[in-house]
């Protein structure tokens, strides 16, 4: 086979033509005319990859990535692109590469299509279409999960531990469920506390605790406990406050046996 004969049948399953505008795709290294006979697929060009193909006598790889380039400029201030050295290795190993990067990420099946079905993301949308009607990224809602949980969801369904985060992730906390107008469905409120607020994980707890009691109305519990978690968060002052106020309109008019804590906005 040569290698523009294995681009076409990759053409057909990732078309190249959804790629970005600005991006590296297609045969990166090597040319049209280039045999292929054994083939590897990789996320990038690395040194664990080159001494694979050599030990395998693999002379094509398929990659995520580009091959790395390194930006010069010039005095002039005009920029030129060098090959990087992992990218020259290859070259002078004779290794053919065929690159799909954002054609996969666009495409249909493809990067965005196959975490929507794997998170089971409903009423999925393109989130910047790029090409027709395909474009990159994916947005639409899920199951209600907490910031850990869905954290946790994402190490499990990826079977990665490297998932990172900026430094309030894990002192978000769920504070209300309302139902705007309009709207047919409640929508989940949080808010996130620094990390420095008193007693951080015991303040998490006891928070959880008193929307767990101010959802099954105990009035009193709730209360008893808005009076300890007032003192230990300044973002939160005013929402404790605020709900304790709540509470007090709940215990003249109560909601309903089966209510879920859900509070139906009267405004928009």
């Amino acid at each position: 086979m040569k290698l523009f004969e294995l681009l076409d049948n990759v053409n057909k399953i990732v078309p190249l033509k959804y790629a970005f505008e600005d991006d590296s795709v297609g045969i990166t290294i090597g040319d049209n005319e280039s045999n292929v006979n054994n083939i590897v697929i990789g996320h990038e060009l690395d040194d664990y990859l080159l001494e694979y193909c050599s030990d395998n006598n693999v002379d094509t790889v398929i990659t995520y990535h580009p091959p790395p380039f390194k930006k010069i400029t010039e005095e002039d201030d005009s920029e030129n692109f060098l090959p990087d050295s992992i990218t020259t290795s290859f070259i002078d190993s004779s290794i053919n590469v065929i690159t799909i990067h954002t054609a996969q990420d666009v495409c249909k099946d493809g990067n965005a299509d196959t975490l929507v079905d794997l998170f089971n993301i409903k009423n999925p949308k393109v989130f910047a279409q790029t090409v027709g009607k395909y474009g990159a990224g994916r947005y639409g809602t899920i199951d209600m999960v907490s910031p850990l949980e869905l954290k946790k969801l994402i190490e499990n369904k990826l079977n990665t531990k490297i998932i990172r985060t900026n430094e309030y992730f894990e002192n978000m906390a769920e504070i209300d469920k309302i139902a705007v107008k309009g709207k047919s469905s409640a929508e989940t409120i949080f808010s996130c506390f620094e990390a420095k607020t008193k007693f951080a994980g015991e303040f998490l707890d006891k928070h959880k605790n008193f929307l767990k009691e101010y959802r099954a109305q105990n009035w009193d519990v709730a209360k008893s406990l808005i009076s300890e978690l007032i003192s230990s968060s300044d973002e939160l002052k005013l929402y404790y406050k605020y709900m304790s106020s709540r509470i007090e309109d709940y215990e003249i008019n109560p909601p309903s046996a089966d209510w879920e804590g859900v509070y139906v906005a009267k405004n928009k």
